[in-house]
């Protein structure tokens, strides 16, 4: 029987491959949903490999730091997974409702920079204030 901890690191190492792979197409595309969803899934794999491999079989503290950095980024990654699929909702809802086709390069350029705030500014600021609160 395959040891549970190197399967679940196995799977990990896969879920960054397989998530990593489409990126390029949606990079070309500039869908910053799709892209920070895909890039927020990959980090939160290696998140998961990185533990399953310092800490196998034990429990004991070897990275206080790394430790601090994964709870931190594991808050991001809860709130930026969802806040990317808002922004893939969002976008699917102006590709339908829209009445003109093409939009211009200044609309696509706000879009982008509207998505990108929600999908990394507000992840980010939501993991700095856990600290704050952690530590008061």
């Amino acid at each position: 029987m395959f040891p549970l901890n190197q399967l679940f690191s196995a799977f990990s190492f896969f879920g960054v491959v397989f998530a990593g792979v489409p990126l390029i197409w949606h990079l070309q595309a500039w869908n910053a949903g799709t892209c920070m969803y895909m890039i927020w899934t990959s980090l939160g794999c290696v998140v998961g490999f990185v533990d399953s491999i310092a800490w196998n079989e034990d429990a004991s503290d070897k990275a206080p730091a790394w430790c601090d950095f994964a709870a931190r980024f594991l808050v991001a990654g809860s709130v930026g997974i969802p806040a990317s699929a808002f922004c893939m909702s969002r976008r699917l809802y102006y590709l339908t409702t829209s009445r003109d086709a093409l939009r211009s390069s200044a609309q696509r350029q706000r879009d982008l920079a509207v998505d990108m705030s929600i999908t990394l500014l507000i992840p980010l600021a939501v993991a700095a204030a856990g600290g704050f609160i952690a530590s008061s």
